[in-house]
């Protein structure tokens, strides 16, 4: 990627790891976003730019901070959870656009929490999910959709991919969509 990578070590005091990489810096409009911590997506027609609730369901923390500085780059925010589970528990609180989905995590990984969402959300809160995996084979990326995802991007994310594919994202309609739902269909069972 044309960056830098250098370390520091020093026996019985610890290493310093160090990186540089030459990222072009992107343009972000600074507007109000509305309904409180909605992100802007920066992109399609000059100008243009739609609000976009984004979840990031990642169980390690370096990929979260990764993963939140590119949304930053592109003009979002986002909400991080640490499991398929919590995310699925998100989802029942919170309405959300895109969830960008892990595919390996503790509890419940990204693809049963995809099915659990996909069973029991109703269709007016369905987000747009996205795998993220290191795994980028015919069979990992078939495996994603069979269980409900929308989207699939390999790791390392590239911006320009993540960017791409959140201008794809729909926007869940606010007045058609119940946060209650959710509960009350696990209540029901």
């Amino acid at each position: 990627m044309g960056g830098e990578l250098r370390v520091e070590s020093a026996l019985a005091e610890g290493s310093t790891f160090t990186f540089e990489l030459p990222l072009r810096a992107v343009e972000c409009a600074s507007i109000s976003a509305p309904e409180g911590g909605s992100a802007l997506e920066v992109g399609g027609a000059p100008g243009e730019l739609r609000p976009l609730q984004i979840l990031v369901a990642e169980d390690n923390p370096m990929n979260q901070v990764v993963m939140i500085g590119m949304l930053k780059a592109l003009g979002y925010t986002a909400d991080v959870v640490q499991n398929g589970r919590a995310a699925v528990e998100a989802l029942g609180r919170e309405l959300y656009d895109v969830v960008l989905m892990d595919v390996q995590m503790p509890e419940l990984d990204g693809l049963a929490a995809t099915r659990e969402l996909r069973d029991e959300l109703p269709r007016a809160r369905q987000p747009f999910v996205v795998a993220l995996t290191a795994h980028s084979s015919d069979h990992d990326r078939r495996r994603c959709f069979e269980a409900g995802m929308d989207d699939y991007l390999s790791k390392p994310i590239r911006l320009d991919r993540l960017a791409s594919t959140l201008a794809r994202a729909p926007r869940i309609a606010r007045d058609a969509a119940d946060p209650s739902a959710l509960r009350r269909s696990r209540e029901a069972r």
